[in-house]
């Protein structure tokens, strides 16, 4: 897999480049591919079109062997080939919290609407009170099931409650707190708007019902990303690559430029010529780590 550059991105902003972003349809917010090789190059074709401006790339291919800390990708620049690591910083177990919560999302969305039918989109926000964790994932099996449609049966009760407020004013939302019930060890509330005509929610759904865990939140502090960058070190660091790029969801993130500095902080030394950190959403965001003199941005 090559891709050839060309001109592109010449005249770009530097140290951003912005993506356009559909409001017609749902859609993932990851801008980056699933599949790790696939992943690993949109990740290096992004960082190709942003050092363009400064540098003579001629395009950027998929290594095909690295295995022992060798090189994900070659980049063609200055007519030479140079590697190039590619990781993922990620906290907390993200992408393994956040495929529980779309399954979840998709069949509350649906058993939803098996009892009621709104006459509208309805976007339903269910706020967990550990925003971090997998929902109810200290629960048995049963337990869980057994909360579950406790819940489900609160949202029913409430959704049909609200719709007749919704359809009155569909620019306010309705709120219900779980105050001193059994649910309320587990979540906060429950909230509920009407979608506006033109919008679509980036959440999964079913028919007319959308639903937020909130759990998709990542949730870290300092300890957490002082452990996860020295992690990303000791697996990267005297490796077989010049370069090393260090990638991120941006809606997983909160801080970044503190994970930023603690990335210049814990690479200054690593034996990488360059590092570089890139978060990605509907725009990517890029931070150099480790500094060369031949980079302007």
């Amino acid at each position: 897999m090559f891709l050839n550059l060309g001109n592109i991105g010449k005249d770009g902003n530097k140290g951003k480049f912005g993506f356009p972003f559909s409001r017609t349809y749902y859609r993932e917010p990851e801008i980056i591919p699933k599949d790790k090789r696939k992943g690993e190059f949109a990740v290096g074709m992004y960082f190709a079109q942003m050092i363009l401006p400064y540098r003579k790339v001629e395009g950027v291919r998929l290594n095909q062997d690295d295995s022992d800390k060798g090189a994900d990708l070659i980049l063609f620049q200055d007519g030479r080939e140079v590697p190039i690591q590619v990781t993922r910083l990620t906290f907390n177990n993200f992408s393994e919290r956040k495929a529980i919560v779309k399954s979840k999302s998709l069949k509350f969305a649906e058993q939803i609407h098996q009892k009621v039918q709104p006459p509208f989109r309805v976007l339903i926000r269910i706020m967990p009170n550990e925003i971090y964790k997998a929902p109810l994932s200290s629960l048995k099996k049963r337990g869980r099931e057994n909360l579950e449609q406790k819940l489900l049966d609160n949202i029913n009760d409430f959704l049909i409650k609200s719709i007749p407020q919704l359809q009155a004013n569909p620019e306010i939302y309705t709120q219900h707190w779980f105050n001193g019930s059994e649910l309320s060890k587990y979540f906060s509330s429950i909230d509920i708007q009407q979608i506006p005509a033109g919008f679509y929610a980036h959440v999964p759904g079913f028919e007319n019902i959308f639903i937020d865990y909130y759990a998709y939140n990542s949730g870290y502090n300092e300890s957490d990303i002082k452990q996860t960058l020295n992690k990303i070190y000791d697996a990267k660091n005297n490796g077989r690559s010049e370069i090393l790029i260090i990638w991120a969801n941006d809606y997983e993130l909160f801080e970044r430029q503190k994970i930023a500095d603690g990335l210049v902080e814990r690479f200054a030394d690593s034996s990488f010529k360059e590092v570089y950190f890139m978060t990605f959403r509907e725009d990517v965001h890029f931070w150099v780590v480790k500094p060369t003199a031949t980079i302007l941005v």
